[in-house]
């Protein structure tokens, strides 16, 4: 991300020197006469320094003043540049010299309230995030295979207590399946977020254990539950809960409305869901404890390179206009 942000910065690098250069021409076209004219008045014709017109006519190449006319820098000074274009130029330079410095500065300061912000979702939950529900077979649910087959009666209780970030990524916590109604009563229980699970019986001693919850653990823990791992029906179920836990945990507040509805194999019921600890509770939280501090030293550095940049703007222009008005006011000859 750093290496493309870099790039990215070297991208602007020819922009800002064309403009820093442009703001340099505008700038001395606005302050200053040519090299040759900056002595004094000046023969229109041979660039001759003039103390007087006195004659009419230049001492050097003796043409008439009248018709080549008489260069001043005052003159010079007013046709080269305008007081907009002066101002023009200095911000162009002012501008193209700043932008670099502020805007990695800037750049640094969002990257470090970022940073604040995803330590802060890690330490700042409130509590945690809990759903409970009752899992049925459905007959009515989606089914993939050809053969109508009466589903097995069992049900499973479908609890989860975890603590999420502020994107609700599950940082910790545990799931429980407890098959109340099959054959061998049974409780999964996940650790979550790594999804490695136990599963024991109802006095406590370990049926089967395992380091994720797949089609194939799901397979394992149904026939230790003594359910028919060879009845369509049942396999579509298992096959249905190993994804939906996996989605669950992947994405538990936004999942938890759509895992178990009528058309899936499994439906639930007696749901209960308490989410109070993610989202803007989550973040009024992270407020209220000062977890996150959004002024830190990058944030004031970009704050006090911002006002650096204003002071030396307004003083730059400040000058610039007081040496145009210096060479306005110089006398047309000496």
């Amino acid at each position: 991300m750093m290496v493309f942000a870099a790039l990215a910065y070297m991208m602007w690098v020819p922009i800002l020197a064309v403009c820093m250069a442009l703001g340099v021409v505008l700038i001395r076209r606005g302050v200053s006469a040519p090299e040759w004219m900056r002595r004094g008045a000046c023969c229109g014709g041979c660039g001759y320094e003039l103390s007087s017109v006195g004659e009419g006519r230049c001492p050097e190449c003796g043409a008439a003043l009248i018709k080549v006319g008489v260069s001043t820098p005052r003159m010079a000074v007013r046709l080269r540049g305008s007081v907009f274009l002066l101002v023009m130029g200095w911000t162009l330079a002012a501008g193209s010299g700043a932008a670099p410095v502020v805007g990695t500065i800037g750049w640094l300061a969002s990257m470090a309230q970022m940073n604040q912000l995803m330590g802060a979702g890690v330490a700042g939950t409130t509590g945690p995030c809990t759903m409970s529900c009752i899992l049925n077979p459905s007959p009515l649910g989606s089914r993939l295979s050809a053969v109508d087959v009466e589903p097995e009666t069992y049900s499973i209780e479908f609890a989860a207590d975890m603590v999420t970030d502020i994107n609700d990524t599950v940082l910790s916590g545990t799931l429980e399946l407890e098959f109340v109604d099959s054959p061998v009563p049974a409780v999964v229980s996940l650790s979550l977020p790594d999804m490695t699970w136990t599963m024991t019986d109802e006095s406590g001693s370990v049926l089967q254990e395992g380091k994720a919850l797949g089609t194939g653990d799901a397979m394992t823990i149904y026939r230790a539950a003594g359910l028919d791992v060879t009845n369509e029906s049942t396999i579509e179920e298992l096959a249905y809960l190993s994804t939906a836990v996996a989605d669950f945990v992947y994405s538990p507040e936004w999942d938890s409305d759509g895992l178990f509805l009528a058309e899936n194999p499994l439906v639930a019921s007696n749901r209960d869901t308490n989410w109070s600890a993610s989202g803007v509770a989550q973040s009024a939280a992270m407020w209220s404890n000062g977890v996150t501090n959004w002024f830190g030293v990058w944030e004031i550095a970009m704050v006090a390179s911002i006002l650096v940049a204003g002071v030396v703007y307004i003083i730059g222009l400040v000058f610039f206009i007081r040496m145009r008005m210096k060479m306005m006011r110089q006398p047309a000859i000496g």
